[in-house]
């Protein structure tokens, strides 16, 4: 199998895991955003889950959703958040997810949001033809700023390289 048909394959799973793989209760304003940061510690958990699970050089994408979702599971506490994570993006089509989360945790105080860069791209997949090198930059580009050990190689690996 090409290294782009991998990718959009794995995507597609990764995709569903991520939409569907996990469940929860209501924001506290009408736009889930929490208003005053009080959801800072939440946001910052489910925004850097790529990274805080290890996830960044694990592939496919069905695993490395499979290993961020089970680190949010067990880390993401903060109810609202959950509930963003598992019921409202859900709802969202899939091209304005990560523009959702990024507004959202942006407005608690948490930028960048490099799970919305994942979403963005993963999202992406279905309808652009991205090879490994594209994977691997988008990676580096969704990391920037971040603290990310040894970011080039863990993306390279993250990217099926």
């Amino acid at each position: 199998m090409s290294v782009r048909r991998h990718l959009r394959h794995s995507a597609a799973l990764a995709v569903s895991l991520l939409l569907f793989g996990t469940a929860c209760g209501a924001a506290s304003t009408p736009d889930g955003s929490g208003g005053d940061g009080e959801h800072q510690r939440g946001f910052t958990t489910l925004c850097h889950a790529e990274a805080q699970s290890g996830a960044v050089s694990t592939f496919p994408f069905a695993e490395k959703m499979r290993v961020i979702n089970e680190h949010l599971d067990a880390k993401l506490k903060d109810e609202h958040v959950r509930t963003l994570h598992r019921e409202k993006l859900p709802q969202e089509p899939l091209a304005y997810q990560g523009d959702m989360l990024r507004r959202r945790a942006s407005a608690n105080g948490v930028k960048p949001c490099p799970m919305a860069g994942l979403i963005d791209f993963l999202g992406g997949l279905s309808t652009t033809a991205h090879g490994a090198d594209d994977c691997q930059t988008a990676c580096i580009k969704r990391h920037e700023g971040t603290d990310v050990p040894n970011l080039e190689t863990s993306c390279t690996e993250g990217c099926g390289g």
